[in-house]
């Protein structure tokens, strides 16, 4: 393997492992490889393992944001839905009149929170003129929406609207820091794994076989190999399968499953969700993201040469029925 994304650390950094184990049995016993930073062979586990919690974290908010869209979603479609019931009765009751020309024009579900929530508020505020005007014919006021539906209940709602929108900002920031965190272990990471190719050279270098053992940090020469085709669906109750075509590459070493939570694929956030021999059955089963009904995982199934260069196959996302 080889660094080239957030994905290939963890494999990496299971090939230094134990290649810095056998580097220890050949040194002396009180003369042990130690990098320049102090970092041991048992610091390196421990920063494998600190960023396995952090790949972990980064997947929870990522789940986080997910949750805090789809809720904010939902409520813009109960508001939009208010609206356009409201627009309705203007247009009906105040035909021609100043009232219908100042109702607002619904704005776009996917608008952000200033150009979605500005029509809203006009809406309150040109409610609460119409109940304190006259009723024109046929009409009762206080208006009452469907279901017995009030302004306050309509003032309720665009509170809960602003705190949605909160929710999203909040979640999306914690998302940033923990990708800020992640990214500060893999600076971490590379660096000592740099460190250790220089050091093992210098301490052992008549060991042919070590030397020639030694992992790869960055990939080696050779062509990108072509994606594979692949399709996912899902398996009841919480796990979806994963099927693929053989790459035809000649110097293939394995395939990979990468996937993050959420709709969208991002390479930056992927993790390796399984890994296949390359003579393996070509399929992935997999419950991963898949916690709760209505949760969806984004994937690619991601061909691997010995050389570490990679392909990964055009994302697929699957839905954990609600």
């Amino acid at each position: 393997m080889a660094i080239t994304d957030n994905a290939s650390y963890g494999p990496t950094l299971n090939e230094f492992i134990p290649h810095w184990g056998d580097v220890l049995v050949a040194l002396p016993p009180d003369k042990p490889l130690v990098l320049k930073s102090g970092l041991t062979r048992a610091g390196l586990i421990t920063l494998r393992d600190e960023l396995g919690t952090q790949l972990d974290l980064v997947q929870e908010e990522l789940n986080d944001v997910e949750t805090a869209t789809e809720a904010l979603k939902q409520k813009k479609a109960v508001l939009l839905a208010r609206l356009n019931e409201f627009n309705g009765i203007v247009d009906s009751y105040y035909e021609g009149t100043t009232f219908q020309a100042a109702r607002p024009l619904a704005p776009g579900i996917g608008e952000g929170e200033e150009k979605f929530t500005e029509p809203l508020r006009d809406m309150k505020s040109l409610w609460a003129k119409l109940n304190a005007a006259p009723a024109p014919t046929g009409l009762t006021l206080p208006l009452v929406l469907d279901g017995n539906f009030a302004l306050a209940d309509f003032t309720l709602l665009l509170q809960g609207l602003k705190d949605a929108f909160e929710a999203v900002a909040l979640a999306e920031q914690d998302l940033k820091i923990e990708r800020l965190r992640r990214e500060a272990k893999h600076k971490v990471i590379y660096e000592s794994l740099r460190q250790y190719r220089l050091a093992v050279p210098a301490r052992l270098p008549n060991n042919e076989v070590l030397l020639a053992a030694l992992p790869r940090l960055t990939p080696g020469p050779g062509s990108t190999p072509d994606a594979v085709n692949a399709s996912a669906v899902f398996q009841a109750p919480n796990q979806f399968k994963v099927v693929y075509d053989a790459s035809e590459a000649a110097d293939l070493k394995e395939y990979q499953l990468r996937g993050n939570v959420g709709a969208t694929f991002k390479s930056e956030d992927a993790v390796v969700i399984a890994t296949n021999a390359k003579d393996a059955p070509r399929e992935f089963v997999s419950a991963f993201g898949l916690t709760q009904p209505g949760a969806k995982v984004s994937v690619s199934v991601y061909v691997i040469t010995n050389a570490g260069n990679q392909k990964g196959s055009p994302p697929m996302t699957i839905t954990r029925p609600a």
